[in-house]
């Protein structure tokens, strides 16, 4: 059963709905559980819709032939994936695949019914493609990333963007997932973590991580 509509209006995606947009939404849609590391589809699956992350974490990968798995997203709470080949359309195949980082809850929503809500909606249309832009901004910094930096960069990086972000200088770290969002492996970033804290960086307490020397992390990464 899907959350209720007052719930789901605190989704930012769903904030242009009109109550009856909403309805019509929560008629076809499917709320859907998936288990730590289930898998939700598989590259080259025939393509049904889209997911919105309502609980859990979600990763966005793609395997090379192999083996290799590359991170391409990870979604967090009220973030989606897999919309874009809603606007293709020779795409009948999910072009990654995506697996639960955590047991997760999603909402899933059918192609067909969504398309003909987003006809009658511009409002949600411009909320799509500006989240597909600040995706793509943020798959290109992540190559650049994996590619120029070495793993202690791409740590305080991502501890600074954190911090610019929310704003807050305490930052919750899940070691496995931050571990695959940056290509490396829980162990390095327990050690990277230790070696920031022993350089007086940061401050650790299970998995809180406090930042003390904010511009000094950040001229880690910036030369």
């Amino acid at each position: 059963m899907l959350p209720e509509s007052e719930s789901i209006w605190n989704i930012p995606f769903f904030s242009e709905l009109s109550p009856d947009e909403l309805r019509e939404f929560m008629r076809f849609s499917k709320l859907m559980n998936f288990k730590k590391r289930e898998t939700i589809f598989l590259e080259g699956d025939p393509y049904l819709g889209f997911f919105i992350v309502i609980k859990g974490v979600v990763r966005v990968y793609k395997s090379n032939p192999d083996g290799r798995e590359i991170t391409l997203h990870i979604i967090e709470p009220f973030g989606s994936f897999a919309e874009v080949p809603l606007f293709l359309e020779e795409s009948l195949t999910y072009p990654a695949s995506a697996q639960a980082l955590e047991n997760s809850t999603l909402i899933f929503i059918p192609k067909d019914g969504f398309l003909k809500i987003l006809k009658n909606n511009t409002g949600i249309c411009l909320k799509m493609l500006h989240g597909f832009a600040k995706r793509l901004i943020s798959l290109n910094q992540q190559i650049e990333n994996l590619t120029l930096m070495d793993v202690s960069s791409r740590l305080a990086e991502y501890l600074y963007r954190e911090y610019e972000k929310y704003g807050v200088k305490e930052i919750i770290v899940k070691r496995t997932i931050l571990a695959t969002y940056l290509g490396t492996i829980p162990e390095t970033i327990s050690r990277t973590l230790r070696k920031f804290h022993e350089e007086g960086l940061i401050e650790v307490e299970g998995k809180k991580v406090k930042l003390i020397k904010v511009e000094k992390l950040k001229s880690l990464f910036r030369h």
